[in-house]
């Protein structure tokens, strides 16, 4: 068995374990270089059917996906881009995607004010110092 029908067994197993279904509503655009092989594809593929099968809103996320010699002791690299949106923009769409009491609850509190503060691990702002992996 090669290592990219490995992955493929491994991945349909973890879907089994889990008891997921897929939902179908994700879905990955995946943009590769040049370089990449058939096995990367592949394993980014499988991996983007794992994810896929959480989610049951309609969302597509696009990367563009490759490979290169990096650094010594570096493992992988990334990018990200900032979106910025209205607070009640976001509010009216996440009330609109509304499906259970907890949603309810969470846009309750939300509602209450007129922006809010998002604090992500390693960031400068969080409250146990710059760089903590806790928020």
């Amino acid at each position: 068995m090669t290592a990219t029908a490995s992955l493929k067994v491994v991945a349909a197993a973890a879907l089994v374990a889990l008891g997921c279904t897929s939902a179908q509503a994700l879905t990955f655009n995946f943009t590769f270089t040049p370089e990449s092989t058939q096995a990367d594809k592949d394993a980014f593929a499988a991996a983007g059917a794992i994810w896929s099968s959480f989610f049951s809103d309609e969302i597509t996320v696009n990367l563009a996906v490759g490979t290169a010699t990096l650094n010594p002791g570096v493992l992988a690299q990334a990018g990200s881009t900032r979106v910025n949106v209205a607070y009640g923009d976001f509010l009216s769409q996440l009330a609109a995607d509304a499906t259970s009491a907890a949603d309810g609850q969470a846009i309750g509190s939300l509602a209450q004010g007129t922006s809010f503060d998002m604090l992500l691990n390693r960031t400068s702002n969080n409250p146990n110092g710059g760089g903590s992996e806790t928020a």
